[in-house]
């Protein structure tokens, strides 16, 4: 467990993330994340672009397509 100090900025309190935690996380600073509480319990994780998550898309780690029949009324002639 890794232990960080507060500080005070404005009417923000930051909290500095160390290195290795970001890296891992694969943050740099000007990230986006997403902040949640449970209790007292503070979870950051990655904020994505939409961008980012289809960049990564491949012929093979792309899901079966479930749309490839026509199903109803939906066929157009």
């Amino acid at each position: 467990m890794t232990t960080a100090i507060l500080r005070q900025s404005g009417g923000s309190v930051i909290l500095s993330i160390p290195k290795a935690f970001a890296e891992s996380m694969g943050v740099t600073a000007q990230s986006q994340v997403h902040l949640s509480l449970d209790g007292r319990v503070l979870t950051v994780s990655p904020r994505y672009r939409i961008e980012e998550l289809v960049a990564g898309c491949t012929p093979e780690n792309a899901h079966a397509v479930a749309f490839d029949a026509e199903v109803g009324a939906e066929r157009i002639e």
